[in-house]
């Protein structure tokens, strides 16, 4: 995906990094994407992370953040024939997280996905959009949603 954005947009600057080596540099960047990385980590890194993520942000940068909800810590699941540790907070704190880190929730929706594997029952996933107030109004973009999303759920809006 980083490749594809690059040749998307040649101008602009893709980094692929695991948050925990990621250089603190507050107000550096422009938008920050997290799928799925912060689940197989403690509670108290999980939530240092997402304020560490809102630091990185300029005024009017933008967080694109999914996650499992579920209210667990340290929690060995089986997940696609693995077995994996992960630790995660109910859906309704995400938000109260994010806002604490200083970010604006500006869109938020629950969707079921159901994997194509033997065994494998729906998994709710957590779509979080926010935005780091200070910068210009966010505009009417797709990332700002509503976006189409089979077997919805649940739809929250912030």
């Amino acid at each position: 995906m980083v490749d594809l954005a690059r040749t998307q947009v040649p101008a602009a600057r893709f980094e692929l990094a695991g948050v925990r080596a990621v250089e603190d540099r507050p107000a550096h960047w422009h938008a920050v994407t997290a799928f799925f990385p912060l689940l197989q980590m403690p509670r108290a890194d999980l939530d240092a992370n997402l304020a560490r993520i809102a630091d990185w942000l300029v005024p009017g940068g933008m967080f694109v953040f999914v996650t499992v909800p579920f209210d667990a810590e340290d929690e060995e699941i089986q997940w696609m024939g693995q077995r994996v540790r992960c630790t995660s907070h109910p859906a309704e704190a995400f938000g109260p997280l994010l806002r604490k880190a200083g970010l604006q929730v500006v869109h938020e929706r629950i969707s079921t996905f159901h994997p194509d594997f033997p065994g494998m029952g729906p998994e709710e996933h957590l779509f979080l959009y926010a935005v780091k107030p200070g910068g210009p109004a966010v505009p009417a973009h797709a990332l700002t949603g509503p976006t189409p999303c089979p077997r919805t759920t649940v739809v929250r809006t912030s």
